[in-house]
């Protein structure tokens, strides 16, 4: 515009160069903070800048003839197109103060130096039927640019929530090696080191042993042994589980039979404790399962109940008929969990704090998240009711028909 009315020796047109020129310093400033990294800043200071412009030239300089207070509507939408969404708020207002320039100008007098001709041959390119029909250009780059900055948006969100859940997992796994590493190191490290340590004791001393003393000896180590398979047993398990190579093969057997057979295997472990343990199963309840599964479930149960029962405590074993489900139930009188412990019970990454039994039995806290896993195998569900010092209720379902 500056170089349009560069020729002349009217005053009007060269204070309008001189303030063209003001102008375009303000804005290569802006561009200069743009390049700088504030693009913010910039834009702000962009549509400030040009809005002062063809401000001064409506009003102060040529009035609403030449049609300069058109472009504000162009201005309204610049804003919509520069601006980030998460400066949306900013661009509402700048889109605001432009439509009200706009209507202000229109509405008015103008300038009152409105007798200043501007050149004839530019006021039909500054026409309203041209500013509208560039306005609706602009309106359809708005309208695409907001689309295509959603579906960006949208994009950039489902991968920030995919890397999140990858990120995740990958710190569930570390937690999970770190555990499985603790377990290997120090709870079966310490049954195995004093079953070593007995033994390199009594080859040194055996002959000083009397027959009850080795036979207690032989208990003990028996335990130990039986403990150090239960935690193998588990660790095996629970690393094919994180392999994905342990696949449910269900069968149609008898659960009721199942429950019975181990019942009667860790009859004589609950005898040696004292232990009253009850089985009531009466229906001879068939439906489809996996029979390992069924049976590490069971064993984790009942060991634990065990373990965690103290001498002359009970245990009981229901299973019962539900109309698409049987229902096991393991209930003990034992010491029972805190709040803090069942809150993390299913959690490879927490170490439980009563891994210890009654009497000094130690525990993984592997066999209870087997046990939901191969559960949720089946579709049941695996629910646990305990309160510190009255015991605990374990309850899992099988459902009839499975998928």
């Amino acid at each position: 515009l500056g170089c349009i009315l560069y020729n002349t020796d009217n005053q009007i047109y060269n204070g309008v160069i001189v303030f063209l020129g003001v102008i375009e310093l303000l804005a290569l400033a802006a561009l200069s903070i743009s390049a700088a990294g504030y693009l913010f800043l910039s834009g702000l200071m962009l549509n400030s800048f040009v809005t002062i412009l063809f401000f001064g030239l409506s009003m102060v300089f040529f009035g609403k003839e030449a049609g300069f207070h058109n472009y504000f509507l162009l201005l309204s939408l610049v804003p919509l197109i520069t601006f980030k969404r998460k400066h949306r708020k900013h661009a509402m207002i700048i889109f605001c103060i432009n439509l009200s320039l706009y209507l202000f100008v229109a509405l008015s007098q103008g300038s009152d130096m409105t007798d200043i001709p501007f050149p004839q041959e530019y006021l039909e390119t500054m026409s309203s039927s041209f500013i509208w029909l560039v306005y609706l250009v602009m309106l359809s780059l708005v309208i695409i640019n907001i689309r295509v900055t959603s579906k960006k948006e949208n994009s950039l969100r489902k991968d920030a929530m995919e890397t999140r859940l990858v990120n995740e997992r990958l710190k569930e796994i570390n937690d999970s090696k770190d555990r499985f590493f603790s377990i290997i190191s120090h709870d079966l490290r310490a049954p195995l080191g004093t079953v070593s340590a007995f033994l390199d004791y009594f080859t040194d001393e055996s002959e000083h042993f009397s027959r009850e003393e080795i036979k207690e000896a032989v208990a003990s180590m028996n335990k130990y042994t039986h403990e150090v398979y239960a935690l193998l047993e588990n660790l095996l398990t629970w690393s094919r589980i994180q392999s994905g190579s342990i696949k449910v093969s269900l069968k149609h057997e008898s659960i009721s039979e199942r429950v019975r057979k181990n019942v009667e295997l860790y009859s004589a472990q609950a005898m040696q404790k004292e232990i009253k343990l009850t089985c009531n199963v009466n229906d001879d309840i068939v439906l489809d399962f996996d029979p390992d599964m069924i049976n590490t479930i069971l064993r984790n149960l009942i060991n634990n109940a065990i373990k965690f029962t103290p001498r002359g405590g009970q245990i009981v074993i229901n299973t019962v008929r539900k109309s698409d489900c049987v229902e096991v139930t393991v209930q003990d009188s034992g010491k029972g969990m805190s709040e803090t412990t069942l809150k993390d019970l299913f959690r490879i990454d927490k170490k439980q704090n009563s891994c210890l039994g009654t009497e000094g039995e130690k525990g993984s806290g592997l066999g209870l998240i087997l046990c939901k896993h191969f559960v949720e195998c089946h579709k049941g569900t695996f629910a646990i009711s305990s309160s510190r010092g009255k015991g605990c209720r374990v309850m899992f379902t099988i459902p009839f028909k499975q998928s």
